[in-house]
């Protein structure tokens, strides 16, 4: 059975990285069958961007979108998630542009039972403010010399080396162990997404309080409970991730997180 590819690019008015992501998605040497924007209620700007880009992409990009009110990214991915019509989901934020192999890598090493985990370049702030569409369509952030190097060497990008993009043999000798989920970039087949019931809309009423609680870390706890393997996609499926500000972290939630999460990991290992 041949897997079909659906991308759900979570936004939340960001139209101008938004812009960005779209054209990165465009420029995959595997195109996805759709991408679904999974919109957390951002305002009509963001909806026109999202118009003029379904009139002319080749990739059909369908709009999911709810009413804002508050943080309720794990919701409308969910039904972004239930609309999707591919068998294999590959996750993105809104401000973080792909490798135009960024698609083959995931689907590649896609398998049963398994969440594929990426990673981001983090770009900095200078180098993030003279990122344009020109810019991504010219390929200059997948060449590993020119402004992405000046801007790592300048101390202003970070995690360079992550955007170095090694042979799969390669990249799996340098990480052969397990990596942690992060939401802005992982995949996997959507009968497992929704096996495990999609992200955990019970945390909804603390999350819309919150801006720290972390969807994919809930998700992860779910994912370790039915016994899955996170497999580390690390040096492939290469994302770009535009510059803000990092949001402080409320350290009572983040401990009750990591209790659940080491909890479900032993459970994990007495059920293997």
């Amino acid at each position: 059975m041949t897997t079909t590819i659906s991308v759900i690019v979570s936004t939340y008015n960001k139209p101008f990285e938004l812009d960005l992501v779209l054209c990165g998605l465009n420029k995959q040497v595997i195109s996805p069958i759709e991408i679904l924007i999974a919109d957390d209620g951002s305002t009509n700007e963001t909806e026109k961007l999202i118009k003029k880009w379904s009139e002319n992409s080749s990739i059909p990009i369908n709009h999911i979108w709810h009413e804002d009110k508050g943080n309720r990214k794990f919701k409308i991915c969910n039904e972004a998630a239930n609309k999707a019509t591919g068998s294999y989901l590959l996750f993105l934020d809104g401000d973080a542009i792909p490798h135009r192999y960024w698609t083959h890598d995931h689907l590649k090493c896609a398998k049963q039972g398994t969440v594929l985990c990426g990673r981001r370049v983090r770009l900095g702030p200078k180098i993030s403010q003279t990122i344009n569409t020109d810019f991504v369509n010219s390929g200059k952030l997948e060449k590993l010399t020119g402004e992405l190097l000046s801007s790592a060497l300048q101390k202003d990008t970070k995690r360079f080396m992550l955007g170095v993009r090694l042979p799969k043999l390669i990249a799996r000798c340098f990480h052969p162990t397990e990596r942690r989920l992060m939401g802005v970039n992982f995949s996997l087949h959507k009968d497992l997404f929704n096996k495990v019931g999609g992200y955990n809309e019970s945390f909804e009423k603390l999350h819309s309080t919150s801006e720290n609680i972390r969807e994919d870390a809930l998700l992860e706890i779910q994912l370790l409970k039915a016994g899955v393997i996170r497999y580390p996609l690390i040096n492939r499926a290469i994302v770009y991730h535009l510059y803000h500000p990092e949001r402080p972290v409320e350290k009572e939630l983040d401990n009750s997180i990591q209790q659940l999460y080491l909890s479900a990991l032993q459970q994990r290992k007495t059920l293997n």
